[in-house]
């Protein structure tokens, strides 16, 4: 059992905190220039009110595996500067809350493989792919902001072959400012409801838009 409060972790070559198969609460920290910030796989999971980094090389900010019951909690989170993804998830469930995410070189949400995460009330934007939910991982993304993703807003993909394609029930949100505001392949799918959604084509739904939404700066 570890917990970490009021923390500053930084420049170390090595993971700013790894844990297996243990209950980690990790709260009001700040965790940066490391080489992952946080490595958490199959454990009881709290990630709440920290700052997460500026980590090195091709490294994800929180990569949190394998957490099914309950999901890893990761919530009200500021995360930024990676060349990888801000929060990582493989075979396991995440509820995702209130976090802010941006500048990742990669994905602001991954999901994969078998699972099922809330992601909830986020801000997303100016990274690569805002979320992407991949290999049957099921997601319900309710009142969330994905802004201005240098490719992809939201996807739901077969990332392996022969795992079936992401999920993901999506409402009340806000896919804005990207080439490619929705996208599925293989048995994906993007159930969309009363979103403002950019594209030529609205996606099928009741109380769709397609709108400015006039941010602020």
């Amino acid at each position: 059992t570890l917990t970490v409060e009021g923390c500053h972790i930084h420049d170390i070559t090595g993971e700013g905190i790894s844990a297996s198969s243990s209950t980690i609460d990790i709260r009001n920290s700040i965790v940066e220039r490391t080489n992952e910030a946080l490595s958490l796989d199959f454990c009881r999971t709290v990630v709440e009110f920290n700052t997460l980094r500026n980590v090195i090389g091709k490294s994800d900010l929180c990569d949190a595996n394998g957490s099914n019951n309950p999901p890893a909690r990761i919530a009200f989170n500021t995360m930024h500067g990676t060349s990888d993804d801000a929060i990582d998830a493989d075979r396991g469930s995440v509820f995702a809350e209130g976090n802010t995410i941006r500048n990742c070189g990669d994905q602001g949400l991954s999901l994969v493989g078998a699972g099922n995460s809330t992601v909830f009330r986020n801000v997303v934007f100016r990274n690569v792919v805002g979320l992407s939910v991949n290999d049957s991982h099921v997601a319900a993304a309710n009142f969330n902001t994905f802004a201005f993703n240098s490719s992809i807003g939201v996807r739901g993909i077969e990332k392996n072959a022969g795992q079936g394609g992401g999920i993901i029930t999506l409402k009340s949100s806000i896919v804005w400012g990207s080439p490619t505001s929705l996208f599925v392949n293989s048995t994906g799918s993007i159930t969309t409801t009363y979103s403002d959604v950019q594209g030529a084509v609205l996606p099928p739904g009741a109380g769709n838009i397609n709108l400015d939404p006039l941010f602020v700066n």
